[in-house]
């Protein structure tokens, strides 16, 4: 078993009480609900963490040319059952037209899912399809690999490179580093445990 995870999810009931004490001391902010049901996500690891904040500054310059936002750990939200059904993924690329204060809803064009242990994030793919999101990046740091989903539909990999086409990018690993490739402008993002 890992830290923070578990080898199989198990339901629990808790007292309502309890739920308001959570969100009064702010450990919920990772929380997610799954058609009604409260999922508690653990903080992610250093390293989860460190690869979040390198992916997000190699995709900034890439999402101000395109005139979207990027938000971390930033709520997707089902906008018919609202606080009911929800995800967080760890960077959500959208139009700003489809964020409110609280949550995107809708229309993301790219949710980006770094996995560890034992987490739920390939259980979030066909949710984050419904959505109509238009691209789902699985990266996997320990393994060194990076799947791209368009909707709920894996896209191939060719020669080794990923075609990212919601905001037209190629996407490689190249030993330890997951290469960004935006026109002739090449953004690398190291995937080992060292500092920003």
């Amino acid at each position: 078993m890992h830290l923070g995870y578990s080898r199989a999810m198990l339901p629990v009931m808790m007292h309502e009480a309890l739920i308001e004490e959570r969100r009064r001391l702010g450990l919920d902010k990772h929380d997610e609900v799954w058609d009604g049901v409260i999922h508690m996500v653990p903080s992610a690891s250093r390293i989860h963490q460190r690869v979040q904040l390198k992916l997000a500054g190699a995709l900034t310059p890439i999402v101000r040319r395109r005139g979207l936002d990027m938000f971390l750990d930033f709520d997707l939200m089902d906008p018919v059952k609202g606080e009911k059904d929800f995800r967080q993924p760890d960077i959500t690329i959208v139009d700003p037209a489809h964020t409110t204060e609280r949550a995107t809803q809708r229309n993301a064009h790219v949710a980006i899912e770094i996995l560890s242990p034992y987490d739920e994030s390939r259980h979030k793919i066909a949710f984050y399809a419904r959505q109509q999101v238009q691209e789902i990046w699985l990266l996997d740091v320990r393994l060194g690999t990076i799947e791209v989903y368009a909707g709920a539909t894996p896209v191939l990999a060719r020669d080794g490179v990923v075609r990212a086409d919601a905001l037209g990018l190629e996407l490689q690993i190249d030993g330890e580093q997951l290469v960004i490739r935006d026109g002739a402008e090449e953004h690398r993002v190291d995937l080992r445990d060292i500092p920003l």
